[in-house]
């Protein structure tokens, strides 16, 4: 059954062909809001994706504000590596009320990554992509309750930040 761009079988949620062709013959973008509207359909796409934020990195760095659009090796790599993803990517579990989920998850400095499992096939991914701003905090990252879709980040400041503030605060 086709829904949303979607394909639901009883083998699980996959991308519907269509839009797989459509990918597939998008031609690489000549300016930012062609980027932007790659990104935008591909992005929908993400939770059948591992590691989408990551491949996409060089891909938005190119649409901030005051960067020259200038299509370099780097910026094709990762367009060709997010087409290739897209036009590959796996059939998806569906979630069942039966049987354990188990969460597996992977925090850097620069992101956060996580895969959500059943019956050992994959359910989702979700990658997250942090800001320099964000990047010097403590991430916590963690399932809600018995919802698989349900996830929560939580930001707090380092134990660093913390000595820091406790100094200032005691001159």
């Amino acid at each position: 059954m086709a829904f949303l761009g979607h394909i639901i079988s009883g083998d699980g949620v996959e991308v519907d062909p269509s839009k797989v062709e459509a990918v597939r013959d998008w031609p690489f973008p000549k300016s930012v809001t062609k980027i932007r509207s790659f990104l935008g359909l591909a992005g929908y796409y993400r939770k059948l994706i591992q590691g989408f934020s990551s491949i996409v990195v060089p891909l938005t760095t190119l649409t901030k504000k005051n960067v020259k659009f200038f299509w370099e090796s780097e910026y094709q790599e990762s367009f060709d590596r997010l087409k290739q993803a897209l036009t590959l990517a796996p059939v998806l579990a569906m979630p069942s009320v039966q049987g354990d989920y188990v969460l597996y998850t992977d925090a850097l400095k620069l992101g956060l990554g996580a895969v959500l499992m059943q019956h050992d096939r994959v359910i989702a991914y979700t990658s997250k992509y942090l800001k320099e701003e964000i990047q010097r905090f403590e991430l916590v990252f963690y399932a809600k309750g018995n919802t698989p879709n349900l996830y929560i980040l939580t930001v707090q400041s380092t134990l660093r930040d913390r000595i820091q503030a406790g100094q200032t605060s005691d001159e």
